[in-house]
């Protein structure tokens, strides 16, 4: 029993003790300041921002949010021509086809015929590769000598 009561005006004790320390603290909010904070600064106020709805949408151009902007192409053309006469690797990813944003569609349907035709040569090389292990697989099984079987 002692201890409950003793328990109960400990927490009375910190309860009045948090109360007084938030009046304590000032009554100025946060709203308050910051309209003080803003009348003090004479900062020049801000310029209008362009503001886009269906009636100055641009139609005929289309809007990309992904990527540089098309101005910055000509640090990009000036990389290419420095490198345009040395050899390509040929892990070089260059001659690619790509898909981008705002392409036109013919250029997309080529893009995605040369990326079928690569799926498809690709295909017929694991089609070949599997076709060749497997002859060396019945040639070892014949009794065939390594050396002879496992010519690349």
């Amino acid at each position: 029993m002692k201890r409950a009561i003793t328990m109960s005006l400990a927490t009375l004790l910190i309860g009045f003790a948090c109360t007084a320390a938030a009046f304590a603290q000032g009554t100025q909010s946060l709203g308050d300041y910051a309209r003080s904070l803003k009348k003090s600064t004479n900062a020049p106020a801000p310029a209008a921002q362009k503001v886009y709805d269906n009636d100055n949408m641009p139609t005929t151009a289309s809007v990309s949010v992904v990527g540089n902007s098309s101005g910055n192409t000509d640090a990009a053309n000036t990389g290419d021509a420095k490198n345009a006469d040395a050899p390509s690797a040929p892990g070089d990813k260059k001659d690619e086809p790509q898909i981008k944003a705002g392409q036109p569609v013919d250029e997309r349907k080529q893009a995605v015929d040369a990326w079928k035709q690569k799926l498809d040569d690709q295909n017929e090389k694991d089609a070949a590769k599997a076709k060749l292990s497997d002859l060396q697989e019945e040639a070892r099984k014949a009794g065939a000598p390594t050396s002879v079987a496992d010519q690349n």
